[in-house]
């Protein structure tokens, strides 16, 4: 039984440095200059977990994500490290605007996404690889890389997702029967863009609404009428990023983004935050406590 554990844990590994830091070219070798230019290599370590594919099933797959040892990096007085985030009040309004227009709701998230933003070419970073990489035999003992995308656990890497996705989103073009569209950026809030059709007139004038996109990290909220228009921003989201399947909002299936639990019933949205209650229950222990009003 532990061979077959540890195999699983192996496989994880594995599955993390091939699809993530090989196919994606998240690091080179690094030259002895540039080691004797950076001084020591920051650590790496391995975080395991435990996933459910889906709700309904009890089945878990094992993860493995590396990450750098920030924590470990020498801070800078100037560098920045802020990355927008979505205002509650835009969220809401937004749900609103969905509600009152009949639109479609659905959620998706770019997977790794830190893993698409590269890295400056004047940010140099070398690390050493993980203990159980070079254990598992996926990198040698002794040889330290230099990064080129904002691995976990950088500081910086928050932002430069942020700079990267919204670089991508705002050159991003679709083709539908209505013409094309694109997604224009909310000058009230970053993070919320509107779809519209795209004239060719200067300027690229728009029309009317056909829909909004929220965006909180790596987790983007959809809300369009279930047309050509909406699948077509779908597809153009999944040809720029490699993301988990859109989970729409229906009476079964809630949605959740931003924290926020978003629920339909009876043709009404709800939105709560009840699983991060029952979080905070579980971990002071008062999940079995009366309520206030029962208080003596």
């Amino acid at each position: 039984t532990a061979g077959v554990e540890r195999e699983g844990w192996r496989v994880a590994a594995e599955k993390e440095m091939t699809d993530n830091f090989v196919h994606r070219n998240v690091f080179r070798p690094a030259l002895e200059d540039e080691v004797r230019q950076h001084g020591p290599a920051l650590p790496m370590k391995c975080v395991w977990t435990l996933k459910k594919p889906d709700p309904t099933s009890s089945r878990r797959i094992k993860k493995c994500r590396a990450v750098v040892c920030g924590n470990m990096q020498a801070k800078s007085a100037v560098e920045q490290l802020y990355t927008s985030q979505v205002d509650i009040a835009s969220i809401l309004v937004s749900l609103r605007l969905a509600t009152m227009w009949a639109w479609m709701t659905s959620a998706i998230d770019v997977k790794a996404a830190f893993l698409y933003a590269p890295l400056p070419e004047t940010m140099m970073i070398i690390v050493r690889p993980p203990a159980c990489f070079i254990k598992f035999g996926l990198a040698k003992a002794g040889e330290l890389w230099r990064l080129q995308k904002a691995l976990y656990g950088l500081r910086v890497a928050p932002r430069l997702w942020g700079v990267e996705r919204e670089l991508k989103l705002k050159t991003l073009r679709w083709r539908t029967k209505v013409g094309t569209l694109e997604l224009i950026q909310s000058c009230v809030d970053s993070c919320v863009w509107c779809v519209r059709v795209v004239f060719q007139r200067p300027y690229g004038c728009a029309t009317s609404l056909l829909g909004i996109l929220v965006t909180y990290v790596d987790d983007f909220l959809v809300m369009m009428t279930d047309s050509e228009e909406r699948r077509g921003l779908i597809n153009a989201i999944k040809a720029l990023w490699d993301t988990s399947e859109e989970c729409k909002l229906s009476p079964v299936t809630p949605v959740t983004f931003c924290g926020l639990e978003i629920s339909l019933v009876d043709g009404n949205l709800h939105v709560h935050q009840r699983a991060y209650i029952n979080q905070l229950f579980a971990k002071y222990d008062l999940l079995g406590a009366k309520s206030l009003n029962n208080l003596a």
